[in-house]
């Protein structure tokens, strides 16, 4: 799955999940929120690689968070998370920027978040078997953990 429509399908469930602060946002507009939130570093990624790189940067080996952001790469039932886990996942910087991107308050911009990442996650690794998202995770010292999803 690409950019475009991994940050579609994010618009779409920010604009019918969230509260009425984002009902009347452009689907475009969240879309750039969207690339700006997880842009890429230049290389040549996919969406899930440039997505999980910004995540993980966060993730401390083991935790609460490592165990929700795990289920949703995984082929079960997709965690949820609240709010304010959006922040201490992504932190208040990016939260902000996003938040103004869409001309909403930081609070709406982490419930619209916690409503669309865990599906655009899953989303973006089907199968939870990307060889890339497999780097990721042994450099940040989760691999050990998140090994069941990948056997």
């Amino acid at each position: 799955m690409d950019f475009g429509d991994i940050f579609e399908m994010g618009a779409g469930l920010i604009k019918s999940n969230s509260d009425k602060a984002t009902d009347r946002i452009d689907s475009s507009v969240i879309m750039n929120a969207f690339m700006h939130l997880f842009g890429s570093s230049g290389r040549k990624t996919s969406a899930a690689e440039v997505i999980m790189e910004s995540i993980m940067g966060n993730l401390t080996s083991g935790g609460k968070m490592m165990e929700i952001v795990s289920s949703w790469i995984g082929s079960g039932e997709n965690r949820k998370i609240e709010p304010d886990e959006v922040e201490e996942l992504l932190g208040s910087e990016k939260i902000g920027i996003f938040a103004e991107k869409l001309g909403i308050d930081t609070d709406s911009a982490k419930r619209a978040l916690a409503d669309s990442l865990p599906q655009m996650i899953d989303h973006a690794t089907p199968d939870g078997e990307t060889d890339s998202i497999r780097q990721m995770l042994s450099k940040s010292g989760a691999m050990e953990m998140l090994g069941k999803f990948f056997s």
